[in-house]
């Protein structure tokens, strides 16, 4: 857009009807937008690598303070004192990662159908997919706070289904399949 306005504008000033003045004011403006075009490209792009890294960081940091915790808390030196200095105290939990399955529960909400989920204070988020009736099975979100709404026209008959997150990996089991009445 920006670029068409130069090339328009770079025609013979006669023709446009401009003086020197308002045809150099024109040039300044019309690169005025690309610059701050080409800035705001720059910074998305900024923007995206930098949930690209936070999301390696997370996926490569968060298994490694949560094995030193565990290990920490193993020490026969380990007292519940200690753990509340570092932050590290709480109920033991047993997350057997790998046979974990989401269990959602689906209500019919104004704006569409709200799914609830629960993360067991210990995954990131849920993986949602839809399938709808005679169709392919569609990821339609991912959402680290129940409840989940989908506001997409209804149909009846659509199934949901899910799978926990830890970082950007799907783990576990995928849900059971959770069909809706419209």
């Amino acid at each position: 857009m920006a670029q068409q306005l130069q090339a328009e504008i770079a025609r013979p000033q006669s023709n446009i009807g401009s003086n020197r003045f308002e045809f150099n004011a024109q040039l300044a403006a019309a690169d005025a937008i690309i610059a701050a075009m080409n800035t705001n490209t720059a910074k998305q792009q900024d923007a995206q690598q930098a949930r690209s890294d936070l999301n390696t960081s997370i996926g490569t940091n968060v298994p490694l303070i949560r094995f030193i915790a565990q290990k920490v808390k193993k020490n026969s030196h380990y007292t519940n004192g200690i753990g509340e200095d570092l932050g590290i105290v709480g109920d033991e939990q047993s997350i057997d990662v790998p046979n974990s399955k989401p269990q959602l529960k689906a209500k019919k909400v104004d704006t569409g159908w709200s799914l609830s989920f629960n993360l067991k204070g210990f995954f990131d988020s849920v993986k949602i997919y839809r399938t709808r009736p005679g169709g392919i099975k569609t990821f339609i979100a991912i959402d680290t706070a129940s409840p989940y709404i989908d506001t997409e026209a209804q149909v009846n008959g659509t199934i949901y289904t899910a799978y926990y997150m830890l970082a950007d990996t799907a783990v576990g089991i995928e849900s059971d399949a959770l069909s809706v009445t419209v």
